[in-house]
């Protein structure tokens, strides 16, 4: 399925760049780190958050925005069972034709994007 896809694909994006802003942040704070002395460079070694860290961070933002797309697509399968209701009664009722209510149908549609 595409979505399934494009979510793989999100999911290795957002770990990249991730582990990206995390080498940058420590190649950074190593570079300042080049003023303190060696017992204290190390003792910063030590105690710096490596690749076990840095996974569990991704993998945290990846749940954050991955949620968002489950909600996307109930809001989108919602809207458009909302739109489907509203206009099918007027047929049923014998107040429109069904081209009619299949074009308000498109242009609620289109009125939503």
């Amino acid at each position: 399925m595409l979505l399934d896809t494009l979510a793989r694909g999100v999911d290795e994006e957002l770990w990249h760049v991730v582990a990206d802003a995390y080498e940058s942040g420590r190649h950074s704070t190593l570079a300042e780190l080049g003023v303190l002395g060696d017992d204290d460079r190390r003792t910063v070694a030590e105690r710096t958050p490596q690749a076990q860290a840095v996974d569990r961070l991704a993998a945290e933002t990846i749940e954050t925005v991955t949620a968002t797309h489950r909600g996307i697509l109930r809001a989108v399968e919602g809207g458009y069972r909302q739109v489907v209701a509203e206009v099918t009664a007027a047929p049923l009722l014998g107040t429109d034709t069904r081209r009619q209510a299949t074009q308000q149908v498109m242009s609620r549609f289109a009125d939503r994007g």
